[in-house]
């Protein structure tokens, strides 16, 4: 998905309410995946094939979804105040090592010689990281401080 014209022209407030409905989408296709994972790992469904085609198919989501979020974002957030650069530099950081990410879970979930036990342990990992990934964001970044120009994000620049 990627921002329309209209799109990059949204309030604040609209863009937060767009990524934020998107990431809940997202959160619901993570309890898919971890409740398929789950039940492999507990060996009450041997085919792994529906997972590794959710883990797919959720990478493909989340890639698009991180071009729409910085195609809304940056924006947003250089317009926001003085701090607005720093601020699109943490997110680009965070959306390189995600994709770089994303690209090691899908190779492994290509790979059919990958063992099922590893592979939900892999998901279930990454899922966890991307939860919390996205709660940091709307933290420092969706915060009606962070979209409108307040103080509250440049304490929240620093490493992680």
């Amino acid at each position: 998905m990627s921002a329309t014209r209209s799109d990059l022209l949204a309030d604040p407030s609209e863009i937060r309410a767009r990524i934020l409905e998107d990431h809940e989408r997202l959160r619901k296709g993570f309890d898919r995946i971890e409740l398929l994972a789950t039940r492999l790992l507990l060996k009450k469904d041997p085919d792994v094939e529906p997972l590794r085609a959710m883990g797919l198919e959720m990478c493909g989501a989340f890639r698009r979804h991180m071009t729409y979020e910085t195609d809304m974002l940056r924006p947003a957030l250089l317009n926001a105040d003085s701090w607005g650069e720093e601020r699109v530099a943490v997110l680009e950081a965070d959306h390189d090592l995600q994709l770089s990410q994303v690209g090691v879970v899908e190779s492994r979930l290509r790979d059919r010689h990958e063992d099922s036990h590893l592979l939900c342990m892999l998901l279930l990992g990454f899922l966890i990281r991307l939860r919390d990934d996205m709660e940091d964001e709307e933290r420092m970044m969706l915060s009606d401080e962070g979209l409108q120009g307040g103080l509250a994000i440049a304490r929240d620049l620093g490493p992680r």
